[in-house]
């Protein structure tokens, strides 16, 4: 079973948005997976998440675009 390696979040649904845009074009095969990256609408209160797990197939670049678009890492 695939385990989180890392969180980011998103303090507006419009970066939130561009990151899994960006994410289909360019990760696609890790984008329908969900033991790869899972995407999560809205998050508690304003607030949008994409976890990264441990099947990802590149992780480093998928948390290079998440940053792209403002993308914070949080710790759970």
């Amino acid at each position: 079973m695939a385990e989180r390696r890392s969180t980011y979040v998103f303090n507006r649904e419009e970066d939130y948005d561009d990151a899994r845009n960006h994410l289909y074009r360019e990760m696609y095969s890790d984008y329908n997976d969900s033991d790869r990256v899972y995407f999560y609408g809205s998050w508690g209160s304003d607030c949008w998440r994409i976890d990264i797990y441990s099947e990802c197939s590149d992780a480093p670049r998928v948390a290079d675009i998440i940053r792209e678009h403002r993308g914070k890492y949080y710790d759970m």
